[in-house]
């Protein structure tokens, strides 16, 4: 991981590109300094309204970068305090000087890298290794020009096998290192455009992971869409550790099949669960707080191979009841898994990744999406919903959105 990181930071030191406006503004240098960037910062925060589409999707960046929030005061005195940009400073001016991946990422989307982050870095190179395995795999084996037979037909027939050998082991050789690429690939759930991460380890671990991969709901039925003629999208299980149910009743319409591990999404585990805190549940539904993993499948019902190219998380509502009307509690069952995922802030309401996961005809993928917030969603409840697309060998393309809508609450955020 660490020569990936590696790689990355010099792929950025070649790849960033000066701003439209750098020289206008008087910057000065480019590659920028401590202050150069500071004042660029500024400059697309305090001139909104003025700024192109791409410099907008910089804004919630440079947010979460310098760790502000709105209601904390101007963010010109905010920045003016900060020391955050001397790393950016000192990535340019040094030579083996490596910053965290927060502070690489934020320099690739700031400065506009074709590559802004480091998960879609990553896919890159796993792409890239997959087409040179592809290509090694076809390739016909070198035959000397010249293979001098001087003794025996015996001995030609010998080594005729020894080179029918040879070319059958790299063959067989290949087609395992392409497997395992694929296989690598598949796993990587890569290349968030928002404050992209890589989420260690959840609350809920051993009992979840021995889950088998079933392509059956609870009730032992095939997941399935509408129609036979594009992938299906079916929620398997939802956990979590933390939660949050109203005092009265939510102020939105919510699943009647319920919302968190206590539901039947959370099976085998919901009717083991008992909250840690006072017992005031009665028949309310309980939302998740924090964090929440969802195991799903995507389905192919067609007769031909499908790519999945991007998944994406789109918050749908957000709304705010005050801290003092919902309760907040946690379940006594913790396990857990590990999981790639989302990460949410107010100010965002797509998360994309990029990626590349091949469907054959009939065959299903699994996948868990954990997803969290940072500290800008404290007070509040998203309405989401995950969507997957892609395409087909002709060109035609599909989009697929969860056959749910998720809630996620976040209350006295750690």
């Amino acid at each position: 991981m660490e020569d990936i990181k590696k790689a990355f930071a010099e792929y950025l030191k070649s790849n960033v590109n000066k701003p439209y406006d750098w020289d206008i503004l008087g910057l000065g240098d480019f590659p920028p300094g401590f202050t150069s960037t500071k004042k660029y910062c500024e400059h697309i925060i305090t001139n909104e309204t003025k700024m192109n589409e791409t410099d907008l999707l910089k804004i919630p960046h440079i947010h979460n970068f310098f760790g502000y929030t709105e209601g904390e005061g101007s963010f010109k005195d905010w920045i003016s305090t900060s020391n955050k940009t001397k790393a950016i400073e000192n990535f340019f001016k040094k030579e083996n000087y490596i910053p965290v991946n927060k502070t690489l990422e934020f320099i690739a989307v700031l400065f506009d890298a074709p590559l802004n982050s480091f998960a879609s870095f990553q896919a890159s190179l796993q792409q890239k290794k997959m087409e040179e395995t592809a290509a090694a795999e076809v390739a016909v084996p070198i035959i000397p020009q010249e293979l001098k037979v001087k003794k025996s037909i015996s001995y030609l027939v010998m080594a005729l096998a020894f080179v029918m050998v040879s070319a059958l082991a790299y063959l067989t050789y290949s087609n395992l290192a392409l497997k395992k690429v694929n296989e690598e690939n598949t796993r990587i759930i890569g290349g968030l455009v928002f404050n992209p991460v890589v989420v260690d380890e959840v609350d809920l671990v051993t009992a979840v992971s021995n889950i088998h991969n079933d392509p059956t709901n609870e009730n032992g039925i095939m997941a399935t869409s509408d129609s036979d003629e594009e992938p299906s999208y079916f929620t398997n299980h939802i956990y979590n550790t933390d939660f949050i149910l109203p005092k009265e009743d939510w102020g939105f319409d919510i699943d009647p099949k319920g919302e968190d591990i206590n539901s039947d999404y959370g099976k085998p585990f919901s009717n083991e669960l008992r909250p840690l805190y006072k017992d005031v549940i009665q028949d309310k539904v309980t939302i998740a707080n924090n964090q929440m993993l969802i195991r799903l499948n995507i389905r192919n019902n067609t007769d031909t191979k499908w790519v999945i190219d991007n998944i994406y998380l789109r918050k749908i509502e957000q709304y705010t009841p005050e801290v003092n009307k919902v309760y907040k509690n946690s379940w006594s069952v913790r396990e857990g898994e590990l999981s790639y995922g989302f990460e949410m802030n107010k100010y965002a309401s797509i998360y994309p990744i990029t990626t590349f996961i091949e469907l054959e005809p009939g065959q299903a993928k699994y996948f868990s999406m954990n997803i969290t917030g940072d500290h800008s969603c404290n007070g509040a409840i998203f309405k989401y919903k995950i969507v997957f697309s892609g395409n087909g060998s002709k060109g035609d393309s599909f989009t697929i959105e969860s056959d749910k809508e998720y809630y996620l609450g976040f209350y006295n955020k750690r």
